[in-house]
């Protein structure tokens, strides 16, 4: 059906009114969207930490002779061989921290601060990683060997648990085994105070088996 006259000319005037141009956006307005902060949309920035050796609280009073002392290996089980802090929140429950991780390999930073934290106690400028160094006679005077089984902050009391078992082996002797539990506490919730109480907890690890190469020295000296 043919449209009616009438139709075409609103049609026609319609097509011929001169179109709104779309409004526009002041300049001020475009400039405080520009300036808005990011931070909602960028992510945290991650930390990182690093365990520290511990001066010794008193002068050494370890053994007079010069020992070679090799440590290693050390072994620490999977949930724990990874970049991020790792706290226990239960039972059979860890929490990992991706925003805060260490600087390091755990498990080297663990070992560079028992060997540091020994070397003070003894005192010995030979305490080495396993297999890079032997002693006066061909062999380590003690090898210490480290199964880490814990080693995180424990949500319900805030605390630093390690919980090892050690194996002294020394030259001639057979070797002495032990489990033992350090606990340290921690400060406040920072990651600061998180790093602090677990390097805590190394040099309570680091004291006990200082003592325990002390006695056997003095044990086994003619």
């Amino acid at each position: 059906m043919d449209a009616r006259p009438e139709d075409q000319k609103d049609v026609l005037r319609a097509a011929s009114r001169p179109r709104r141009p779309p409004p526009r956006i002041p300049a001020w307005l475009l400039a405080a969207v520009w300036l808005l902060p990011t931070g909602c949309s960028s992510p945290p920035a991650q930390r990182h930490f690093v365990l520290t050796a511990t001066s010794p609280t008193s002068e050494p009073g370890g053994p007079a002779e010069d020992l070679h002392v090799a440590i290693g290996p050390i072994d620490l089980p999977a949930y724990l061989d990874r970049p991020q802090v790792v706290t226990a929140v239960g039972r059979n429950e860890r929490s990992v921290d991706d925003l805060n991780r260490w600087g390091e390999p755990l498990r080297q930073g663990f070992a560079r601060v028992l060997r540091q934290n020994i070397s003070q106690l003894l005192p010995s400028d030979h305490v080495v990683p396993h297999r890079s160094q032997r002693g006066r006679r061909g062999l380590p005077d003690f090898r210490l060997a480290i199964d880490v089984l814990r080693f995180e902050i424990r949500a319900r009391d805030r605390s630093a648990r390690l919980l090892v078992r050690w194996t002294l082996h020394p030259e001639y002797d057979p070797p002495i085994s032990r489990r033992s539990t350090f606990l340290a506490p921690v400060a406040d919730d920072t990651p600061e105070a998180t790093a602090e109480a677990m390097s805590d907890a190394v040099a309570q690890l680091s004291r006990a088996l200082a003592r325990v190469i002390e006695v056997h020295v003095n044990a086994s000296a003619p």
